[in-house]
């Protein structure tokens, strides 16, 4: 094996652990999203639901995010869609 084989499959390996250290922090922060996910009632006496956002500001929505068309169901992971954590919600 030559040095430059060696420093291919260094990188390479490098690389694979990145990912997968990055996939189990995001796994832990999402768990932590959805653990914190509560129903209240706003001042009309209405369903809301309220969540640590994933840049950990508080965030709320008249529908569940996590139901189809939610905020979070959108999540494709690599940054495509999900917690914008704009506060928004609505009807």
């Amino acid at each position: 094996m030559t040095h430059q084989d060696l420093s291919v499959l260094v990188s390479i390996i490098v690389l694979v652990l990145a990912l997968i250290a990055w996939a189990i922090w995001d796994m832990k922060r999402k768990s932590q999203r959805h653990k914190s996910l509560r129903k209240e009632k706003d001042a009309n006496g209405r369903d809301i639901y309220v969540w640590t956002a994933l840049n950990g500001s508080e965030t709320q929505s008249y529908t569940d995010p996590a139901k189809p068309g939610g905020e979070w169901h959108s999540e494709g992971g690599f940054g495509a869609g999900g917690d914008s954590g704009d506060g928004g919600g609505g009807d």
